[in-house]
């Protein structure tokens, strides 16, 4: 496990509280290129009801806006941000209430400024959340400009496992990993934390070239039920609307995706779909 304030024996690790202090990049500067566009972004973290968004409702929702150099990916300022409450159509679960501390009565009588998140999301280049699969469909069914933007998601397009050799990337155990805590599952804590983190190494540059990536997405139609849960250990998703598993993989890696299918699943040629995606289509619901 790699603490970032680990003490020199091995034996202690300190974790400090972080409430928005960026400050800015922890003493760091940043140097701003002559001549170099500095895109805009917009971190987005929300709370629902519920696991699905189709039925589900979004409860609160943080956006903060930030600048990166879209030639470095290093962060250059963050910038203003909106928290909003909603009050849903039913009472919370308790689940609900446990995961995310909100009451009924905080949400009572509220209502969330869709025309201003719309905004936040029009300036932006980039829209970025920890679980963009999740938050992308319910913020598309609120806000229509959401569907043209490009979304990333700093749990999957970063390297937490691979690359950086971090055990986990939920973004509470991140949080541990990188010297610091906040309360965690309320909106405007998560989104802080993550800019936070990606301000400390060059994490949203490996997000960026993975955008850049050509992806495809591969539909394994009418695989045999028995093969699920291989489907499942390599990464496939359910979609019960259309009762078929898929992924979104480099289009580099087709070929290699394609036998194993083949091989493994199908145990003949594969009768499945491939569709190219282009960079806005991702983490769209399926």
């Amino acid at each position: 496990m790699k603490w970032q304030t680990l003490s020199p024996d091995g034996k202690t690790v300190c974790l400090r509280k972080f409430e928005g202090d960026f400050g800015f990049m922890n003493g760091k500067e940043t140097a701003q290129v002559p001549n170099r566009s500095i895109n805009r972004g917009l971190y987005i973290d929300t709370e629902t009801t519920g696991l699905l968004h189709e039925s589900d409702e979004i409860i609160e929702i943080a956006c903060r806006e930030f600048t990166f150099d879209p030639a470095t990916g290093t962060v250059q300022d963050v910038m203003a941000y909106y928290q909003g409450f909603q009050q849903p159509r039913e009472p919370l679960k308790t689940e609900t209430k446990i995961i995310t501390g909100l009451t009924d009565k905080d949400l009572e009588g509220q209502q969330i400024r869709w025309e201003m998140v719309s905004e936040m999301i029009e300036r932006a280049q980039l829209v970025l959340a920890h679980n963009a699969g999740f938050d992308r469909p319910f913020v598309d069914k609120k806000c229509e400009m959401s569907k043209n933007r490009i979304w990333g998601c700093t749990s999957e397009q970063i390297g937490w496992l691979e690359r950086h050799e971090y055990p986990s990337k939920k973004l509470e155990l991140l949080c541990h990993y990188h010297g610091f805590f906040t309360d965690a599952h309320r909106a405007l804590n998560d989104v802080n934390a993550m800019l936070y983190i990606l301000t400390m190494k060059q994490y949203l540059w490996e997000l960026i070239s993975d955008i850049r990536q050509p992806m495809v997405k591969v539909q394994a139609l009418n695989s045999p039920f028995p093969t699920k849960d291989l489907l499942k250990s390599r990464g496939y998703s359910w979609d019960p609307n259309r009762k078929t598993w898929h992924t979104t993989i480099p289009e580099a890696n087709l070929a290699t995706e394609i036998e194993f299918l083949e091989t493994q699943v199908y145990m003949n040629r594969f009768p499945g779909k491939v569709t190219k995606l282009k960079a806005s289509e991702r983490f769209k619901a399926a």
